[in-house]
């Protein structure tokens, strides 16, 4: 459930190995050279992850399809950090409150394989594991980053350990003028985690973050403006001042008992406070409390000669929102007009895990598993309570798996599972704009078969996936200033191949280790003989996805040249308008200057492509006074420079 994490990469790693499914694990060290702000630029060579730039630390993230209808903020993948949910209880969350800089390593389970962690959703969940104390290898690092439209940041951490207990204290400070109007930011992250052993087997660990973050939002143009004058805002962002402000606290503490009878028991709570003002067409003002228990049993034995392993897990969930709306008035001070709507939000609910791991044979393990779902939605409508209204979801989602380990070096997997994704508020009030409508939650079934294997110099990944959905969640936008329309689409399918590939091509090339990588992302997401658009492709994500790096790296210095390739993109339902795709050439290169100090350079998008990065999705864009005004223009040439310092060993 919520609460686990590794508590090393190799620990991660070889829990990944374990899970008859697709997980990568991403070390801090492919991104800390460059200057990671969003998940892009953490998990830019993770095969399946789409990840398409917004603005500020937002993207539209989709993991075999979910999230299409996201034209902004997050669900249908679970981030945590550190074990404390980002998403609220009902799904929905903010991108702005990651900070890479506080990574440790990331773990990606796609769709089913987050079953372990009790999430049931289309695109699984990924994992933000912080930096500790007791892992962090200096007592303190100071680093500076500069670069292209005004952005600055400034990060420094400081850790301590001893064999009693560990603490870490981080804090980052960024701004930037944004490369586009209208896209100016101002923010600042702290981080403090700690942990106490109270016994040879009993860890305490505890955490806060922290997030005042200040961002300003462009907004979408059509397809030809985004093209051409890429740099200008949305007439309307600018006018009524768009942005998204949040003030937020997480705290968390959890702790874990070992016992070579009973095995590992982790039990936790965390609570979370966020404040968020959101002038857009409306002004939205919002204060969340959020207060999250879990707990969990692993255990690992032997049965009349068979290996056998269960985990049973509990997470319950909480949260209040205090809701205002404001009329928005247009004078690009985002000043607040009339109270339009007032509520209180209420959701949470229960989700139970349980899993059972047999071992049929030598190499050979059979994992089955499900989680049971209750979860609630509750709107109190202060301004007129007769609008009032709840619903309540309960599903139990089954999960069958098989892994085969042939060697060490190779591991065969396919699984079965169920997929279940209750609406949030967002999609039962229509953004906030109506009373409650009869939105069903998102179901259906998921299917993948894949192997990881190492030939020689070359390491491979290769998953294929089939999902079939009822009732998804589909959205597509009326005007650039109002909230995207929800609605169900009666059936939906998916065929996906998800392909990395990592090679030593050369031990001594020109004195220096040549290694290549490469993520393939194919992605055939259709409606399923459906009544309006027939088995038309889903809009919003690429049909092709492919990351490439090539990397020189010799003693104390690393050059890599990388490209991205995006295919066209779909923008309405109808199937009658695309966004051309574009690929963008970049090159990052770091050296160590002493023993203590580092520098790097990042420059991206070298050919100053006029690119598209995401899409907003509309139904058809051949209908009279369809709104076009849904292209996020790519940022153009950017360069930054980034020097790291490192001060003694850690205490």
């Amino acid at each position: 459930m919520t609460g686990q994490r590794e508590s090393s990469l190799a620990g991660a790693t070889a829990s990944a190995d374990a899970r008859p499914g697709n997980v990568s694990v991403v070390p801090a060290a492919e991104f800390e050279d460059r200057l990671a702000v969003t998940l892009r630029d953490m998990l830019g060579l993770t095969p399946g992850v789409i990840a398409q730039p917004r603005f500020g630390e937002e993207v539209r993230l989709s993991i075999r399809g979910s999230g299409v209808a996201n034209n902004s903020h997050l669900r249908g993948v679970e981030l945590s950090f550190d074990g404390v949910a980002i998403n609220g209880a009902d799904g929905f969350g903010d991108f702005q409150e990651i900070d890479p800089n506080f990574v440790a390593h990331l773990t990606v389970l796609r769709g089913a394989n987050a079953f372990s962690g009790g999430s049931p959703t289309l695109g699984g969940a990924i994992e933000m594991s912080a930096i500790r104390g007791d892992e962090a290898g200096e007592a303190a690092i100071l680093r500076i980053d500069a670069g292209t439209a005004g952005t600055v940041r400034l990060h420094a951490r400081a850790a301590i350990a001893s064999e009693r207990g560990d603490a870490l204290a981080a804090v980052t400070l960024q701004r930037a003028d944004g490369w586009r109007e209208n896209a100016a930011q101002s923010n600042g992250r702290l981080l403090l985690t700690g942990g106490w052993r109270l016994g040879p087997r009993v860890d305490t660990r505890f955490g806060l973050l922290g997030t005042d973050l200040n961002q300003q939002i462009p907004g979408a143009l059509t397809i030809s403006d985004a093209l051409a004058t890429p740099r200008r805002a949305n007439p309307g962002n600018a006018a009524f001042a768009f942005a998204r402000d949040i003030n937020s606290w997480r705290g968390w503490t959890s702790t874990s008992v070992e016992s070579d009878r009973l095995g590992r028991l982790l039990v936790g709570t965390a609570y979370s406070d966020r404040q968020l003002y959101h002038p857009i067409s409306v002004v939205i003002d919002q204060r969340l409390h959020d207060g999250q228990g879990f707990a969990r049993w692993d255990h690992a034995s032997t049965f009349a000669g068979v290996d056998l392993g269960w985990t049973v897990g509990v997470r319950v969930r909480d949260s209040r929102t205090a809701a205002r709306t404001f009329a928005a008035v247009r004078d690009g001070r985002a000043a607040r007009g009339a109270l339009t709507a007032h509520s209180i939000q209420r959701a949470g609910g229960i989700n139970l895990l349980g899993e059972v791991r047999v071992g049929m044979a030598p190499g050979l393990e059979v994992l089955a598993g499900a989680v049971a779902i209750e979860t609630r939605r509750e709107v109190q409508n202060l301004r007129n309570p007769a609008a009032s209204d709840s619903m309540v979801y309960r599903r139990t989602v089954p999960r069958l798996g098989v892994i085969w380990t042939p060697d060490d070096d190779t591991r065969v997997f396919a699984n079965l599972s169920g997929v279940y994704e209750p609406p949030g508020f967002g999609q039962l009030t229509q953004g906030g704009l109506s009373d409650f409508v009869p939105i069903q939650a998102q179901r259906g079934t998921s299917a993948e078969v894949g192997a990881r294997t190492k030939v020689g110099p070359v390491g491979l990944d290769v998953t294929v996936y089939r999902v079939q959905l009822r009732d998804e969640f589909i959205a597509f936008q009326t005007s650039p200033l109002i909230p995207a329309v929800t609605f169900n689409a009666p059936r939906t399918k998916r065929n996906g191949i998800e392909a990395g590939a990592r090679a030593t091509l050369a031990e001594d090339f020109a004195g220096a280790r040549l290694e290549g990588r490469l993520a393939w992302t194919w992605n055939d997401f259709r409606f399923d003989a459906d009544p309006i658009y027939g088995d038309n492709r889903l809009a919003g994500v690429p049909d092709h996805t492919l990351a490439a790096e090539l990397a020189l790296e010799g003693q104390g210095w690393r050059v890599a040249p990388s490209v991205l390739v995006q295919s066209d993109l779909r923008v309405d339902f109808a199937n009658t308008l695309k966004a051309p795709g574009a690929a963008l050439w970049n090159l990052s290169a770091s050296r160590d200057i002493t023993e203590r100090a580092t520098i790097y350079v990042d420059a991206r998008n070298l050919s100053d492509e006029a690119a598209i990065s995401m899409v907003s999705t509309i139904a058809d864009a051949r209908a009279p006074r369809a709104n076009l005004a849904v292209a996020t223009p790519g940022d153009g040439r950017a360069v930054f420079a980034g020097l790291r310092l490192r001060f003694g060993a850690r205490p």
